[in-house]
């Protein structure tokens, strides 16, 4: 069954996963007069020049980063829960020349993950913007059941684990669009240092990671809408004696957004698949995972927002061998409840 829990905590890597994304001219007012000997012929000329109106994104548009100059701090938290099957239908098996009937047995291995974590922008220039984010793993708690022909086997108690993820410092870069109503080209880089601990009960991840992505979107009056594409690699890590060995994933995300006055919904599609060689060659760890997301937010002041996300890991299921044993795994995936808190100033 490790290999079962190796492959949990693979796809809940992967589920951590946090958002994607002129100078004003000033009012310009020219005034001359012109006066003769003759004070009743006084003529005075006001010539009044404005700038065109510019729309700055809202902090809680998904193509929002930050402007020049300014500052945009999030906090967020998240529930997530992930149960994986291991199901053993009745067969013949032979181990060393002897042949024998194995009953129908299964397992079960749940995890839950709660997190908080948080994210500091600031805009260089209106095109370039630095930030840097944390995610603090508040409990993991993992345990396994069996059932049938397995059941003789120790069921394993829930053991938990707590402690910092790696930090993420990013950067990045508008190359299409500022204001509302226009196109939008973004993209980003972010590296994440590897963290080795020797505290079996603390979280912690000897790989560093290097990510870099892209975000096209539109917005028109109250609609936005988006697609996004990322790779992240890790390369190889040692901690404590084990190897991590590299991988790499490919992550596409889509999403549309409504804004209702002071409220707003969000959809969001996403779907990410290892692509590594080991990886892919993997039965499950190889296919390719869906996400379906639903949010609702408040505008509480201008440019500070809060949001409500309620999410589902779409479900897989392949065919395993085990040693001697034919088996079916399912990983259900499960539910993503989270809730966001932003500030633009």
């Amino acid at each position: 069954m490790a290999k079962v829990v190796m492959l949990i905590k693979s796809t809940v890597r992967v589920m951590s996963i946090a958002s994607i994304f002129l100078s004003v001219t000033p009012l310009f007012t020219q005034q001359g007069s012109v006066s003769t000997n003759n004070e009743k012929n006084i003529v005075s000329m006001h010539k009044n020049v404005a700038e065109p109106k510019v729309d700055r994104l809202p902090a809680y548009n998904p193509f929002f980063i930050a402007y020049k100059n300014q500052w945009y701090v999030e906090g967020n938290g998240a529930w997530q829960k992930q149960t994986i099957n291991v199901d053993m239908p009745s067969q013949v098996v032979t181990i060393s020349g002897i042949t024998g009937t194995i009953s129908a047995g299964g397992s079960e291995t749940s995890l839950s993950q709660t997190r908080v974590g948080g994210e500091v922008r600031y805009g260089i220039t209106d095109r370039i913007i630095a930030g840097v984010s944390a995610l603090y793993l508040v409990k993991e708690s993992t345990s396994t059941t069996y059932s049938g022909s397995l059941s003789t086997l120790t069921t394993t108690p829930a053991t938990a684990r707590s402690g910092f993820y790696n930090p993420w410092f990013s950067l990045y870069g508008r190359l299409l669009g500022l204001d509302r109503n226009s196109w939008y080209l973004d993209v980003k880089g972010t590296f994440s240092p590897g963290i080795k601990s020797s505290d079996s009960s603390a979280f912690s991840r000897a790989q560093a990671e290097i990510d870099g992505g892209f975000a096209l979107g539109r917005n028109v009056g109250a609609f936005t809408y988006g697609l996004g594409a990322q790779v992240m690699y890790s390369p190889e890590a040692t901690n404590n004696g084990t190897t991590y060995r590299s991988t790499t994933t490919v992550i596409a995300q889509a999403i549309v957004q409504y804004e209702l006055g002071q409220v707003f919904v969000e959809g969001l599609a996403g779907l990410f698949k290892y692509v590594d060689t080991n990886s892919a060659n993997d039965p499950l760890v190889g296919k390719a995972r869906t996400i379906l997301q639903g949010s609702v937010g408040a505008k509480l002041q201008e440019n500070i927002f809060i949001k409500g996300s309620f999410g589902w890991l779409m479900p897989v299921s392949t065919d395993y061998s085990f040693v001697y044993f034919s088996t079916t795994v399912t990983d259900k995936g499960g539910p993503i409840i989270g809730i966001t808190v932003g500030a633009a100033f």
